[in-house]
């Protein structure tokens, strides 16, 4: 059973708020995604991307990405995609939320690939399967709040610094 905070939130429910979902909530509810090995769990979650992955609508998606973009000095914002993982096998079998894709040169398919896990768990300290793990409030973050805002701004530098070295790392790696 899901934890309920004194805000009534779940953490699936704020990991959806913040990255945005992939899949129905009831078909997770009802047991009804599949397994799916990891390179096909990816190319789904890709597939059931709701919206223009380059230019991502929950505020902390959207925020995370054009964060990260600067760092990496991208005068082209759609070779930065991220997409949402909620709700999917990507995230249920991978532990996987969300992920970002660099495509390096436009002339070429393969990209450069950062998975990010969500928690709610203070004392969790290493992502179990993903690249990246971010930290997240139980009680959310509201970037219109005066009392979140420089939480919520400290959170978006942070994650998009480790996200930016992690890509840069590859960058250097591939060259």
């Amino acid at each position: 059973m899901a934890r309920t905070f004194e805000t009534g939130y779940t953490p699936g429910m704020l990991k959806k708020e913040m990255l945005g979902g992939t899949f129905e909530a009831e078909k997770e509810t009802r047991g009804e995604i599949e397994y799916q090995p990891f390179d096909d769990a990816i190319k789904s979650a890709r597939e059931r991307q709701t919206g223009d992955p380059s230019d991502p609508k929950p505020r902390f998606a959207s925020d995370l990405h054009f964060t990260t973009a600067e760092l990496l000095e991208l005068e082209d914002l759609t070779r930065l995609k991220f997409f949402s993982g909620i709700k999917s096998p990507l995230a249920r079998f991978h532990g996987v939320d969300a992920f970002f894709e660099l495509q390096p040169d436009p002339e070429r398919p393969d990209v450069i690939r950062v998975t990010i896990e969500l928690t709610t768990d203070d004392n969790k300290r290493i992502a179990d399967k993903a690249d990246l793990l971010i930290h997240i409030p139980a009680k959310g973050l509201d970037p219109l709040d005066p009392k979140d805002k420089a939480e919520f701004e400290k959170l978006i530098a942070d994650a998009s610094k480790s996200i930016s070295d992690k890509i840069d790392n590859e960058l250097a790696v591939a060259a």
